[in-house]
């Protein structure tokens, strides 16, 4: 390295680009054929706006929240309860020192015990939340 090839500091960064904003477009064709708050009205970018919603409509809203908010407890405490009684039964000194093909039994139960829990809960919960909405639809459709 020559005397003139030496680096005298830091070279400078350049300035920052200015920021731009990024937004999606607000016309009838990216929403399709629906709006945010229901068909387009025609000029291709103001929806039609909806009716608000009668006192029973309220009511039938808040019922299906509350039986899919009673419904989730339910399953969570399911879940809970069930992980519980698979980590006892893991944890029996019985299972302790049994092995099966070299793996510890305890360890095959927490394995393969929790999934199939989880798989059945799930299930359940999807048909229960299905069936929920089919009364909710039932009676908003009946009003």
């Amino acid at each position: 390295m020559t005397g003139s090839e030496r680096s005298t500091g830091p070279v400078p960064l350049p300035a920052p680009l200015p920021r731009v904003r990024v937004t999606a477009p607000q016309t009838a064709a990216s929403r399709g054929s629906l709006g945010a708050l229901g068909p387009a009205t025609g000029t291709g970018s103001t929806p039609a706006v909806r009716p608000q919603p009668s006192e029973a409509d309220r009511l039938f809203v808040r019922s299906l929240i509350r039986s899919q908010l009673r419904l989730a407890v339910v399953c969570a405490l399911g879940f809970v309860v069930s992980l519980a009684a698979i980590i006892v039964v893991s944890a029996l000194p019985l299972l302790a020192d049994a092995t099966w093909a070299g793996v510890p039994l305890p360890w095959l139960v927490l394995a393969f015990g929790a999934y199939p829990v989880v798989l059945v809960i799930a299930v359940l919960y999807r048909r229960a939340s299905r069936r929920n909405e089919s009364g909710y639809r039932s009676l908003a459709e009946d009003s």
